[in-house]
Parts: structure tokens; sequence; C-alpha cells
């Protein structure tokens, strides 16, 4: 990662709202250029009367506005030329999208494919970053054998960052508790991967709700986070701060002192 990022630039800030005016009023309220990531909630809600995804207008409307743009929609098992297809599409906005590792190998050069596709065709245009999640922050042990897989935490959580890695990956989505983990199974390999650690909460804050691995931005600058997700951990009823804008004040200083903890910007 370069070292130009200032501590505001390694803040992503999540659209995670019901309504789109929310969200449009944050857009509106943070300075141009500011790093957003809208998911499936937003990009899912149609408007009745024109048909138009509001989580993809806005996406274009921060974009307008200079706004890098993570689209959140983690998309899964498909066809082989649907994905390709997906991928495709998501080039004409997206700067980081997310995919998911357990989907396989297959699945996701797939979604590379995709992505070359529309290099190809688009040679002057930028591609987004392809983010793997590993494990959900809401996920346990438990709720991993409840869906089929065997073994402990860090043996399911191995297996899928080796399938991310097999299929040519190497920026991931990554809960508080694996980040280190992750940049130092990276730096084995040789490998400079970008990690963004979602569902971030202010050093004395309350955590995300539905969250279980969560931590502080601090916490994720110096255990080797790029980006900390600053969502529902900077509102005022979770930070404890008069505002929203407080809360990601707060949230800028601790990856200031983040990267104090590393000695500076390492990445």
């Amino acid at each position: 990662m370069s070292n130009i990022l200032s501590p505001k630039d390694r803040i992503v800030v999540a659209l995670d709202y019901k309504d789109p005016n929310d969200a449009k009023a944050v857009i509106d309220q943070l300075t141009a250029g500011t790093f957003f990531k809208i998911g499936m909630q937003l990009l899912f809600d149609v408007d009745p009367v024109t048909g138009v995804s509001q989580g993809f207008a806005l996406a274009h409307y921060a974009k307008a506005r200079g706004s890098k743009l993570f689209i959140d929609v983690k998309f899964g098992k498909d066809t082989p030329e649907t994905i390709r297809g997906a991928a495709y599409n998501l080039c004409k906005i997206a700067d980081f999208i997310t995919v998911h590792a357990r989907s396989g190998v297959d699945y996701l050069k797939n979604v590379q494919e995709g992505i070359a596709s529309y290099a190809a065709d688009n040679p002057d245009m930028p591609v987004p970053t392809v983010l793997v999640v590993v494990i959900l922050t809401s996920e346990t042990e438990e709720s991993l054998h409840s869906q089929g897989y065997t073994g402990t935490y860090d043996e399911i959580f191995d297996g899928f960052f080796r399938i991310a890695i097999e299929a040519g990956l190497s920026n991931f989505i990554s809960p508080a508790n694996q980040i280190a983990k992750i940049r130092t199974k990276l730096d084995k390999l040789g490998k400079d991967g970008v990690i963004i650690s979602p569902g971030m909460k202010l050093t004395g804050g309350k955590a995300n709700i539905g969250q279980v691995s969560t931590g502080t931005f601090r916490g994720a600058i110096a255990a080797g986070a790029d980006y900390a997700v600053a969502g529902s951990g900077i509102k005022p009823e979770r930070s404890g701060l008069p505002s929203f804008q407080d809360g990601l004040d707060a949230a800028v200083e601790e990856v200031r002192q983040g990267l104090a903890d590393l000695g500076g910007d390492k990445r």
C-alpha cells in the first residue's frame, strides 16, 4: 500500500442506512472524495416509481463528487458466464468489490476473468480491486459448523484463505481478530495485499450490532490493516460523542495513533 495515504484516506465510511435519504445526507455532509462503502441493503432498495436501485444511484452521485466506492455485494456462486458478466458490470462504478472465498477457486477466477474482459474493452479505464471475504464478522465456529464446515474456526479460516491464494487473489476483508494473521501470511508469501477491516468501533465505544469479531480503529491499523470501515460504530448512539462528524474525527485520530504504533506508515 502506498505511503501517501493519510489517516483520513484510510477510513471507509459505510452507508449502512435503511433510508437512502439518510445515506445521501452523509455523502453531502462529508468532504468530496470521501471513500464510501455501499452494501446490499441499499443496492437492493429499488425505487417503486423509477425502478432504479437506490444504492447504485447513490454510488453514481458519490462518484460524481470524486469519491472512491467500495461496492460490498459479496456475490456468490452462479454460472461462470453470469459471474463474469456481473464482475464486468461492477467495473463501471466500483473501485473495490467483494467476493466469497468459500465459493471456490473457479468462481474467484471467473470474477477475475470478467474484470480482465472489461479492462481489455476499456484499456484507459481503471478496474476494481477484488477483496476476498474469508469469514464474516458475524460468524462464529458454531455458525460455520451449522453451514456444514468442519474443524476449528482457525482451520476453516485457513482453508478459505488458501482458496483465495490459489485463485491468485491477495486482498482481503478481514475480521479484527484475523488482521495480524493475514498480514503475516501475506508477508511470508511475499505479497503486499490490501486489508480492509469492517465492524470497527471507537476505543471505549460500543460494538456494532450483530458483529462478533470487532475491534478499534487504532488496533486494526496497528495490526496491519490498510483501511478501517466506519459504520454504526461512529454514530452518536454507539460512539457516545455528540455527532456523526465527531465520531468520524475520532476515528481518524485513532487511525493516526495506529500508524504511530507502527512507527509511521510501513505499507
